[in-house]
């Protein structure tokens, strides 16, 4: 675990309201995932904090330093329940809107993060190969942006660059929506729109055996033989 980026985490979940924007994302890293805490900075006096803040804060250190750390298998482990992924619009990196809607009847790959996200940055390279492998079939991978503005993730993108479509959910609305509790936080949709696989944490997308998986909902979208309707329920 990198206790420098849990520090620094800490303190922008905690920074005065003056210095953070108001649709800044919140949040910390432990592990190969970073947790969200919320869309608005904790709003508290200047550099003071109360008692209970920093009890809260001395019991969040004590949770992130011990050593017992979940990581993703490098492995696909489908839903028990899937379930039909909710719609949303939203803008891409010129301006333009995207919906859910729009990538009906294919496998979906939906992927939230943010440039502060170390393990999402860490995965980033291996969803461009991945993605590299995909995209002559019929699959699309949508990378949504949690709480930062367009410059700031083009100039991010220059260092990290990808060819798949980035998106933007400004105020958190979506991810709140699809019970985004941690970053990066991957979902993959049927042809038909439901939830098959939830990934949270950094992954290696590239794998042979993830991508296999994924290929797999091409031809049986339900893992059960079950052919695909030719309209779509999303």
């Amino acid at each position: 675990m990198q206790y420098h980026r849990i520090f620094l985490g800490i303190v922008y979940s905690f920074y005065p309201v003056g210095r953070v924007r108001p649709n800044r994302l919140a949040g910390f890293v432990c592990g190969n995932s970073a947790f969200v805490i919320g869309m608005r900075p904790v709003r508290h006096l200047g550099y003071s904090q109360s008692s209970l803040t920093w009890s809260i804060l001395l019991l969040l250190i004590l949770w992130l330093s011990m050593p017992t750390v979940i990581y993703a298998d490098q492995r696909l482990v489908p839903e028990e329940r899937p379930v039909l992924a909710l719609p949303f619009r939203l803008q891409g990196l010129e301006g333009e809107y995207h919906q859910l809607h729009d990538y009906r009847g294919k496998v979906v790959i939906v992927n939230f993060w943010a440039s502060w996200c170390a393990p999402c940055r860490n995965e980033l390279p291996s969803m461009n190969r991945a993605w590299a492998e995909l995209k002559s079939k019929d699959v699309a991978m949508l990378a949504i942006n949690l709480g930062e503005e367009v410059d700031a993730v083009k100039a991010f993108l220059n260092d990290y660059p990808i060819d798949f479509q980035v998106l933007f959910d400004y105020q958190g609305r979506i991810s709140q929506r699809w019970r985004v509790r941690g970053m990066p936080t991957t979902f993959i949709l049927n042809r038909r729109g439901k939830i098959i696989y939830k990934v949270v944490g950094e992954m290696a997308w590239d794998d042979p055996i993830i991508q296999k998986q994924i290929e797999a909902l091409l031809v049986d979208p339900f893992s059960l033989n079950v052919k695909v309707e030719a309209e779509t329920t999303y």
